[in-house]
């Protein structure tokens, strides 16, 4: 499996994906409970292409440089405990 970095932007509490590395088009996610930071909305989600493809997973990523970029699953679970 390999994972993508999606860049997001915090719009009226979502997370919006304005093009998904896997089918290009503009996907939107929680960004979790109001009082905790927004930040912690960021990580490993499942794109909303998913029915397309089943084992794409995407990480949410506040960091515009890391559009697009890719990691071996290995990578990412270094990435995910450290």
């Amino acid at each position: 499996m390999m994972v993508l970095y999606a860049y997001a932007r915090l719009v009226r509490g979502q997370w919006v994906v304005s093009w998904c590395p896997f089918c290009g088009k503009r996907h939107w996610h929680g960004a979790g409970d109001p009082k905790d930071p927004p930040q912690l909305g960021l990580g490993s989600r499942q794109p909303h292409c998913v029915r397309q493809r089943p084992h794409s997973v995407y990480y949410l990523t506040d960091d515009p440089v890391l559009q697009g970029r890719r990691y071996r699953e290995d990578d990412f679970e270094r990435m995910e405990n450290s």
